[in-house]
Formats: C-alpha cells, structure tokens, sequence
C-alpha cells in the first residue's frame, strides 16, 4: 500500500446525489443504468451500489424523489461546481488530472503501450494538442458540492453530485451564476432545490433516446429567492458585527477540497463486504436480456465500454433495449476498430 509523505486535504462527503446506479443482466455482467429520479446515498457501499440514506428518503417522503432541497456553502459558482479534466484508468485509478481551465496537469504514470507503470506524479502540459484528449480517453468531469436544507436529516454533512456530461454541466454552471447575478454575489446558504427531469437525445444513428438532466432553481421562486437573500443578508451582517469583519462574502470555503488529488481520495473507497439493504426506493422494471448476436459482437470488448454501450441503448422507464440502434452503432464501431490505433495510444485507458 503506498503511504503518502505529506498529507493533504481530502472532502469530507458523507452523502451523496445519484441518478445512476449498478445493475445485473440476466446474462450475470454488470453495468450502469440511468435513473429518472435521485437516490441519496451513505459513503457506505454494498456489494455493486452505495447505500441508501434511508431516513432522508422517508422526511422527503418519496421513494423516488425527482428534487431535493440543497443549500450551497459558497458565494463562488466555480467553488461550488468543481470542473476538472482527468483521465481513470479501466481499474478506476487517476492516471492524469488538472483543475478545468488550468493549462498545467499531474500525470501518474509512464510508459507506452502494455509496458506503462504508475510513477510518482509529475507536470505535463494540458492543452487540446494531448493525445488522450482528441482520442476521448481524457474527459471533463463535475462535482457540486452541497448540504441537504435545514429540514432534511444529515444538514450539516458535506453532500456531493457528480455531474457528467457538458450539456449537464453547462446548464447547471449557468443556472448558478445566473442566482448569484440576481441576489448581487450571494450564493451560500440561499435555499435551493435540484431537479431531474428526462429529455430527450438523438443518436449518430438518427434514433432519440431519453437521458436524465439537472436542473437548479431557488426555493419558492422568484418571491422566495429575495425573502431568503433577506434573511442570508441579516444573518451575515449579524456575523460581522459579533466577529468585527468586514467581509460579507464566502469565498474559499471549498478550496482545499476542489484539487484534484482530493476528490481522487473520496472515490478510492473499499467496497464493503457487508450484504447491501433492499432497495425498496427503485421502481425500474428489469433489463431485457442482450441477445446472443449482439453478445458476440461486444465480446472483444472491454468490460467497461459494454457496460456503457448497453446503458446508452437502453431505455430507463422501460429497461428495453433499443436492439436496432445498438446493432447499428456496434457496426460503425468495428470499422472504425479496423484502423490500427497510434503506439502511444496502446495504454488501457
């Protein structure tokens, strides 16, 4: 086990917003599936799933709740929705990261091909010229970090939601600066609630498909927006005349759990050995079974890649699989494996 010679910060996250989860087929593989609602989740995981915050589950009094009320801990978009680039081995292990924007990444690794090893980290450059990056083995990932509202249990614990996706990610990061335009930089603490809802996407082949979105609005609206700024206002002004500052704004309060090392800590977790409990909060009916035919054309493939291509041609309120459309991809998909790939491009990443 590698022990670290200098210690840094590490998030906190005790709880955490799905609306995605592992399944099993019929034919025993796993693989992940999209939700048309949240599930809240203990940092406890069971044998394929996290485990469910059950006493959250029953004060908002749904068993698949489609919104959740969550207050924010900073006046900065940026501190609270973390973008970063970063490319996982098949293993899920940080191979290379950087903060979003930054033109400077930590590599761990080195090597070409199947002769790579992992190394002690060190700076290479970011930029869209990277070979990981024009081959989509590099991709930009979010984490929203978030306490559940004061009437929720757990308030005070650190909550995350990992968003992926740049439609995603670009509705949820203009809907928090659009907030804080309004309420004149104030963001922490402000009530909000995140919603999921389905829309609907069209594939490369022509065929749509229905895919999960979120999407951030204040509690109560516009009216309960400025009643709550009103009250965040008296409460901060009451703040500083007790500490004698002068500093209305919360900045920096996430810092230390925005770097990339650190959100790398929270999803290196051991699974637990113990049996998860019933997850009595899921309604999705069963997954067809893949045929053999497209079984066959997947065999060459890599346990991870199949478990995408399966949840992206599988319809989430009905769990039938759009047979035609995945046919059609894995077709597209062998000629292109036809071409052999560049040397430094060998890594199983």
């Amino acid at each position: 086990m590698h022990r670290p010679f200098e210690l840094h910060n590490a998030p906190p996250i005790t709880l955490e917003l799905k609306y995605g989860m592992t399944k099993l087929s019929k034919n025993g593989k796993k693989y992940p599936t999209k939700l048309n609602h949240f599930l809240v989740v203990t940092r406890e995981r069971g044998e394929m799933n996290f485990k469910i915050a059950q006493d959250v589950h029953d004060k908002l009094g749904e068993t698949t709740p489609k919104s959740v009320p969550i207050r924010l801990m900073s006046d900065s978009p940026s501190e609270c929705f973390a973008l970063f680039r970063a490319m996982f081995s098949n293993k899920g292990v940080l191979g290379c990261g950087s903060s979003y924007g930054d033109r400077k990444a930590m590599r761990y690794f080195k090597g070409e091909g199947k002769s790579f090893e992992f190394v002690s980290p060190y700076e290479v450059e970011c930029s869209e010229t990277c070979e990981f990056w024009k081959n989509a083995k590099c991709d930009i990932s979010g984490i929203l970090y978030f306490r559940l509202s004061d009437e929720l249990p757990r308030s005070g614990s650190l909550g995350a939601i990992r968003i992926n996706g740049t439609h995603a990610q670009r509705r949820v990061r203009t809907a928090l600066e659009i907030i804080q335009k309004q309420t004149g930089g104030i963001l922490a603490n402000i009530p909000l609630r995140v919603t999921i809802h389905q829309e609907a996407k069209r594939a490369a082949d022509g065929a749509t498909y229905p895919i999960p979105m979120l999407s951030i609005e204040p509690e109560g609206g516009q009216e309960g927006l400025f009643l709550n700024l009103e009250k965040e206002l008296m409460r901060r002004r009451r703040v500083m005349e007790l500490t004698g500052s002068d500093n209305l704004f919360m900045y920096g309060v996430l810092d230390s759990v925005n770097k990339r090392d650190a959100i790398n800590d929270s999803m290196e977790m051991e699974p637990s050995s113990e049996e998860p409990p019933v997850m009595e909060v899921e309604e999705e009916v069963e997954t067809t079974a893949i045929p053999e035919h497209i079984n066959k054309m997947m065999s060459s493939m890599p346990e991870r890649k199949v478990e995408i291509i399966i949840n992206k041609y599988t319809d989430p309120s009905t769990g039938k699989i759009d047979e035609e459309g995945l046919v059609a991809y894995l077709k597209k998909e062998n000629e292109r494996s036809k071409t052999p790939p560049k040397k430094n491009n060998d890594i199983d990443f």
